[in-house]
């Protein structure tokens, strides 16, 4: 789907920009491998699904064979984890992308800075990191923040 959607850009539009929120990051970069972005613009960016699966697989406590024998496991706290998903995951890193910045909030319990550190310094990132706020940015003041982000980001965006 986001691939059509791309295409659709590409046929009525010189330029194209990223907006993306989470896990749409990394499903937008895997999707748009190899495709010419002009700018993009994350928060709360998901940039490596194996860490995260291998992250919930620890919680589940399931080990990479396991998984891999039984397919497919129901975890306590309601995630399901897939081995063929894992292998896509493991099989599909995100790679190197056009102008891009990111909003990352200190309070963020889902994504580690250590990750968005990582792809910031290897894709030379604008980052901003916000003192507060968590994963879902929801609050009214948070989306106020994130917003003023934003606009800085778009205003101060040159090609």
């Amino acid at each position: 789907f986001i691939r059509e959607i791309y295409g659709f850009a590409k046929e009525n539009w010189k330029h194209i920009s990223l907006r993306a929120v989470s896990i749409g990051v990394w499903f937008s970069l895997v999707a748009l491998k190899g495709e010419k972005i002009g700018r993009c613009l994350f928060s709360s960016p998901l940039f490596d699904m194996k860490r995260m699966i291998c992250s919930l697989m620890v919680a589940s406590r399931v080990t990479e064979e396991q998984l891999e024998k039984e397919k497919i496991i129901k975890s306590d706290f309601g995630q399901t984890l897939n081995w063929d998903y894992f292998v896509f995951a493991r099989e599909n890193p995100v790679g190197t992308i056009g102008r891009t910045s990111v909003f990352y909030a200190t309070g963020d319990e889902l994504i580690p800075k250590s990750e968005i550190d990582d792809f910031a310094n290897n894709n030379f990132c604008r980052l901003t990191v916000y003192n507060g706020g968590e994963h879902w940015i929801h609050k009214e003041n948070d989306l106020r923040i994130m917003e003023e982000w934003e606009e800085n980001e778009i205003e101060n965006f040159t090609d």
